[in-house]
């Protein structure tokens, strides 16, 4: 991929469920889709990665979707276990008072339902640190580490 290539129009796919879709690919990586949608449990829209091939997201990534708004709760739980131990390293008695006033859902990465462990992960802005994002990995159901960029 040369460098002209990095700043080419991308053709939008049009999902009956995702809405319009970016596909991006190279490589040394498998394909994924990106895009934005409207996620009820926040109230706003959100960024999608979608790993997926050319062909577009499938029904499992769309029950994947759905499972993930469904026990979306359940994630922040575990979420907020990360991020209160990170931030303790920095601030000795930090403490999340209220998840969803202090944090807020920026991204969704939703992966390709064919390649197992299923590693995913979702990504948060803060109050508490404007100049940062917290990503939260997962293997499963279950939060496997934090990185916080900035």
């Amino acid at each position: 991929m040369g460098l002209f290539n990095l700043f080419r129009k991308r053709p939008v796919f049009q999902d009956e469920f995702f809405g319009a879709l970016k596909f991006f690919s190279n490589k040394n990586t498998n394909g994924f889709f990106s895009g934005t949608i409207h996620f009820p449990p926040v109230k706003k829209e959100i960024e999608l990665l979608i790993r997926a091939e050319i062909d577009g997201p499938t029904e499992k990534h769309r029950e994947f979707y759905h499972q993930f708004q469904q026990n979306y709760l359940m994630y922040i739980e575990k979420a907020q276990q990360l991020i209160e131990e990170e931030f303790r390293n920095w601030k000795e008695d930090f403490a999340i008072v209220d998840f969803n006033t202090e944090f807020s859902l920026i991204h969704l990465e939703i992966p390709n339902p064919e390649v197992r462990p299923l590693t995913w992960d979702i990504s948060f802005s803060s109050i508490h640190d404007l100049n940062h994002y917290f990503t939260i990995s997962f293997a499963g159901e279950e939060a496997t580490s934090i990185v916080i960029d900035g």
